[in-house]
């Protein structure tokens, strides 16, 4: 039910009603196409309107295929050189502790193979999670 500040169609300006049938269409449109009609006047007003179009669309849909491409690439090959250096330092700091226990600083030596690996479990976990969450909330919006 309208509260009293809203306003009816019927109550709209000329210029507000123009508006708001302008953004509607713009939302319902969501096609850089325009309509089969719209194109029509198009090709009377210039012969070969529509082939240009219609070539510019496909360009421009192949190139932003090809961005998203490479934009999934260099995300993949982050994650791989992110888990990489991730495991050297995790290797470097297991072996620093054991070196430490060796060399009787037992106490930090534990305590630094512990932090190490809790580290690596802790980020394994939420990276986990967040694909998960990230997961639902994609099946969420494809319902």
């Amino acid at each position: 039910m309208p509260n009293k500040t809203t306003k009816t169609t019927r109550q709209l300006s000329q210029q507000d009603r123009n508006e708001l049938v302008a953004e509607y269409t713009r939302i319902e449109r969501q096609s850089i196409l325009p309509p089969p009609e719209e194109m029509a006047q198009y090709e009377k007003l210039r012969p070969g309107i529509t082939d240009i179009m219609l070539t510019a669309f496909q360009e421009q849909s192949h190139h932003r295929m090809e961005i998203e491409k490479e934009v999934i690439k260099s995300g993949i090959n982050n994650s791989k050189r992110g888990q990489f250096f991730a495991f050297i330092l995790a290797l470097i700091t297991i072996i620093g502790g054991f070196t430490l226990i060796f060399t009787g600083k037992d106490a930090i030596g534990i305590a630094s193979i512990i932090t190490s690996l809790s580290s690596l479990v802790g980020v394994f976990i939420y990276g986990n999670k967040s694909k998960k969450s990230e997961r639902l909330e994609k099946s969420r919006q494809n319902k």
